[in-house]
């Protein structure tokens, strides 16, 4: 019995790995499309003109991802029982919503820093193009999240797509403002105990 249930978890995960691969291939494809597509952004020289850009980006971001998911929990106990924030039976559609906004609120967290200091570094109009592409991708990574996980309460991947873009942004603007701070030999530091720290997460999970 535990190994078959064993097998069943080996299974899901190789599954899950195969499919988060996929993604990856498909939004670098998307990444390359959008960045030759949108045009150069112009008068972004300076460093206020492009965080400001970015906190335009934020606001749309927000807009679209946040308001709407806490809209879509607020209409689901308004049009039912639930209408009291302690009411009981919550249905499943509910719990998919509640689930989103949760982390969506968490990925925010991180995506905004990474967004505004990805913004500081891209010093030209062209760069600065990586600044709407972000804020695209991981606009798109919610929404397919969303509706996908109403079909499938299993199909995480697209949700998982835009933690890992988060990351590596917010990852490159620390190695950066660290390389600012003491060369090359402290980027290098930092991106090093960022990667130890986080295979330490994964062994302890035996994953």
């Amino acid at each position: 019995m535990k190994d078959q249930k064993l097998q069943t978890i080996s299974k899901a995960r190789f599954i899950l790995i195969r499919n988060l691969i996929l993604a990856c291939l498909i939004s670098v494809l998307f990444w390359l499309l959008l960045y030759s597509v949108l045009s150069p952004l112009q008068n972004m020289t300076e460093p206020l003109a492009r965080l400001i850009f970015a906190l335009k980006c934020w606001g749309i971001a927000t807009l679209f991802c946040l308001i709407l998911g806490i809209e879509a929990v607020a209409y689901e106990r308004l049009g039912s029982s639930l209408i009291s924030a302690l009411g009981d039976g919550e249905s499943l559609r509910l719990r998919i919503n509640q689930r989103y906004l949760q982390q969506t609120i968490e990925q925010m967290l991180v995506f905004v820093p990474g967004l505004l200091m990805l913004a500081i570094y891209c010093d030209t109009g062209e760069t600065m193009r990586l600044v709407e592409v972000a804020t695209i991708m991981w606009m798109g990574a919610r929404f397919v999240f969303w509706l996908n996980y109403h079909q499938d309460i299993q199909g995480g991947v697209p949700g998982m797509i835009g933690m890992l873009q988060n990351s590596i942004i917010l990852l490159y603007g620390c190695a950066r403002f660290s390389y600012d701070l003491w060369g090359m030999t402290g980027a290098i530091l930092m991106v090093s105990l960022f990667i130890c720290m986080k295979l330490y997460l994964l062994g302890i999970n035996k994953i």
